[in-house]
């Protein structure tokens, strides 16, 4: 398949030493099989940030960052900013590889975000012992 732009969404708990090599296999197995002219990335730590690195840094993929703007100080303020920067994303993208923890709300939110466009993503449970 060949798109425009993939987004990718993850949980923040997914680290370097809890699930790094999975992603990376997920995503080197998605671009064996796809043409992508661009990634979309929240800039932000965890899964987001292990795939951010690996595109770059070891496959060369152009990836357009998405940084949050902290420009307020409440907790719900901060929310409101991250939920825009989830439906800006979602209005771009075409296709979604999203990495979860199994428990992130934040992701879970992600996920129903893309389904109220009825964009089509792929799920993938990162699961990894303590």
């Amino acid at each position: 398949m060949q798109y425009k732009a993939v987004a990718i969404f993850g949980s923040r708990s997914i680290s370097t030493f809890k699930g790094e090599d999975k992603i990376k296999d997920i995503l080197n197995d998605f671009l064996t099989k796809n043409e992508v002219e661009y990634f979309i990335v929240p800039n932000i730590t965890g899964a987001c940030e292990i795939a951010k690195n690996y595109l770059l840094d070891e496959r060369r993929q152009c990836v357009k960052l998405f940084p949050y703007k902290k420009e307020k100080n409440s907790y719900w303020e901060a929310i409101s900013g991250i939920k825009k920067r989830t439906k800006q994303i979602c209005n771009e993208a075409e296709y979604f590889l999203v990495f979860h923890d199994g428990q992130s709300n934040g992701t879970k939110w992600d996920i129903k975000q893309i389904e109220k466009l009825n964009k089509k993503y792929e799920y993938h449970l990162i699961k990894f012992l303590i």
